[in-house]
C-alpha cells in the first residue's frame, strides 16, 4: 500500500503533462546554441498566454544573439534575459504587460518554465528556464511556476550547459556559465553560451512518420513495427540494456506516445537506433 501511494504522486505528474500535447500539432522552437540545437515542444493548449507570449519574442528575433546567464547544478539552467549587442551586453526588452500566471502543469526534469520576480507570481516576461532536475517544489512556491514547454530534443546540450565552468561575473551574472575560458582571463563574448537564433522548426520531426507534425499513436504503431523488439516480446538483458528508458523491460514496447517522446527526446542514450534515417 505505501508503494502504491507512493507511485500516485509521480503517476499524476506524467497524466498532466501526456495531457498537456493534445491532438493538434503544438509548435516547436529550436534554440540553436553553440553546444548544440535545444527543441522545445510549447504547451499551447496548457498554457496559452506564456505560449503566446514566448513566442512574441522568439517571432520579433528578440532572443537571438541572448545568451544562457544563468546555471546551477541539478536545478535549472536559465536564459532568455540578455542579449549581445554590438559590443554591448543588454537586457533583452520586455514587452509589457507582463504575462499572467498560469501554474498547472508540473516543473520536472526536461520542462521549460517562465522566471519572475520573487513575491510577484504574475511577473514573467522575457526570462525561462529549463528543470534539470524534478524541482517540484516550484509548482507552489511564488504562486508555481507556468511549466509551457517541453525539451523534445537536446536535454544532453541542457546537461552539458549545466556541467560547465560558473564564474561570478557581479550581478546579474553570478551563476555565469562558460565555455573555452581559463580562469585568471577576462570573460569573452566568445566564452558565453550564445544562442544564435531561436525560431519555430521547420524541419520534419524526427519520429513523425505519417507527417502529420506531431507523434501520436499511429506513429507508436509504425515504431514499434520498425524496432527489433516486437510487441510484447521478452526482452534479453541486452536487449533491456540498449532499449530501456525507464528502466523496465515494457518500455522497449512502446506502450503509448508518451514514452516515444521521451526516448526522442535523447533520454535514451541510443535515440540513432529510434531515427534512423531509413524510418
Amino acid at each position: 500500500m505505501n508503494s502504491i501511494r507512493t507511485l500516485l504522486p509521480l503517476l499524476l505528474v506524467l497524466l498532466t503533462l501526456s495531457s498537456a500535447r493534445t491532438a493538434a500539432a503544438n509548435v516547436v522552437v529550436v534554440l540553436q546554441t553553440v553546444l548544440g540545437p535545444i527543441e522545445l515542444e510549447l504547451f499551447d493548449a496548457a498554457a496559452p498566454l506564456t505560449v503566446a507570449n514566448f513566442l512574441g519574442y522568439a517571432d520579433s528575433g528578440a532572443y537571438d544573439s541572448s545568451f544562457i546567464h544563468r546555471s546551477v547544478p541539478n536545478f535549472v539552467v536559465q536564459g532568455g534575459g540578455f542579449k549581445i549587442s554590438g559590443a554591448q551586453i543588454v537586457a533583452v526588452a520586455p514587452s509589457p504587460p507582463s504575462v499572467a500566471n498560469e501554474p498547472g502543469l508540473s516543473n520536472v526534469r526536461g520542462t521549460v518554465a517562465m522566471a519572475k520576480v520573487g513575491g510577484q507570481p504574475n511577473s514573467a516576461t522575457t526570462q525561462w528556464f529549463v528543470n534539470v532536475v524534478d524541482n517540484l517544489f516550484l509548482d507552489t512556491d511564488n504562486g508555481g511556476f507556468t511549466v509551457f514547454a517541453d525539451v523534445i530534443s537536446g536535454m544532453p546540450v541542457v546537461d552539458s550547459i549545466n556541467t560547465l565552468i560558473r564564474v561570478n561575473a557581479g550581478s546579474p551574472f553570478t551563476e555565469l556559465p562558460v565555455v573555452d575560458w581559463t580562469p585568471g582571463n577576462p570573460v569573452l563574448f566568445s566564452n558565453l553560451v550564445q544562442l544564435s537564433d531561436v525560431a519555430r522548426r521547420t524541419s520534419a520531426l524526427c519520429g513523425d512518420l505519417n507527417a502529420d507534425t506531431r507523434i501520436d499513436a499511429l506513429d507508436v504503431v509504425r515504431l514499434r513495427s520498425a524496432l527489433a523488439n516486437p510487441t510484447g516480446s521478452a526482452l534479453s538483458p541486452a536487449e533491456a540494456a540498449r532499449c530501456s528508458v525507464a528502466g523496465t523491460s515494457t518500455d522497449c514496447n512502446l506502450v503509448d506516445s508518451t514514452i516515444v517522446r521521451r526516448r526522442l527526446a535523447g533520454r535514451s542514450p541510443k535515440r540513432e537506433q529510434i531515427c534512423p534515417a531509413a524510418l
